[in-house]
């Protein structure tokens, strides 16, 4: 009797042995089971992630294909198809010229039209207001020779431009020396060198080639010694021909550089009182 209880003991042990191994084996295979779905679901996710990422990489590209590319605007162009370098905006303005700043890319005809006429506008009135305010010093300050002297010789004074040019004739640069070297010392006024092209070619370029001619000529003054603190760079284009005709004639007359007299900034115009 006592045998057959031990042996119902050792099958109960037996059994219920069995069953913890089959509940761990259970719990393992449903770990292992869930592991393998996280890592599918991650794997999932981590495929969508990136098709989505490199079709809006696609798209973006698509996109900045599809976009109008800029060129840079040619500005020393009197004659279409006429080309040259361009020069920084930089070395071509001033910041007391009161023009638009002149960037490197080309603008549709229309607006590059309205931008021409705001630097040639800015540049007019800027020379008007000069005129009239060297006017004022003079009916009511006695001013050195020097000026009636750079009044007579801005008269005369001209520098050539051959066509679509930067450069200025040398034959010309005789007076732009004089007037630079009178100028230096004559402490009421300054000179505007003003830059104007013949009337062919894009109206933008010609605004921005004759700024480039009106630096042009300051840039070899300077680089000859001269002392240039007192001349200042302008602008007007085609708007200001001499000879109103497209002739080789008149073209040549009208790609130019004049000197035009301003009061000098800063300058104690009381010095120059009658006393």
């Amino acid at each position: 009797m006592s045998n057959l209880t031990s042996d119902c003991s050792d099958t109960s042990a037996t059994d219920n042995s069995n069953n913890s191994n089959g509940r761990s084996r259970s719990r393992i295979i449903g770990i292992i089971g869930g592991v393998a779905l996280l890592l599918m679901f991650t794997g999932l996710l981590i495929s969508t992630t990136i098709l989505l990422a490199n079709k809006h990489s696609a798209d973006q590209a698509q996109l900045r294909a599809a976009e109008p590319r800029t060129a840079q605007v040619s500005a020393a162009s009197e004659v279409p198809g006429t080309t040259s370098t361009p020069t920084r905006a930089s070395e071509v303005t001033r910041s007391n010229a009161g023009i638009a700043n002149l960037t490197g890319t080309e603008l549709p005809k229309s607006a590059a039209n309205a931008t021409a006429q705001r630097s040639f506008d800015a540049a007019l009135q800027e020379a008007a207001i000069a005129t009239q305010q060297v006017t004022a010093l003079e009916q009511t300050f006695k001013l050195p020779d020097c000026v009636a002297e750079l009044q007579e010789l801005i008269q005369t004074v001209r520098v050539g431009f051959a066509v679509g040019s930067r450069q200025p004739l040398l034959q010309d640069m005789a007076g732009a020396r004089h007037i630079a070297t009178i100028v230096a010392d004559c402490e009421p006024v300054m000179v505007a060198v003003e830059g104007h092209s013949d009337l062919t070619g894009e109206e933008q370029n010609n605004m921005n080639l004759s700024w480039i001619r009106a630096d042009a000529v300051i840039t070899h003054l300077r680089d000859e010694g001269f002392d240039v603190k007192a001349l200042e760079p302008l602008g007007f284009g085609a708007r200001k021909p001499i000879d109103p005709r497209v002739t080789p004639e008149a073209n040549a007359l009208n790609r130019r550089v004049q000197f035009h007299l301003a009061p000098r900034p800063g300058t104690d115009a009381a010095l120059f009182a009658e006393n």
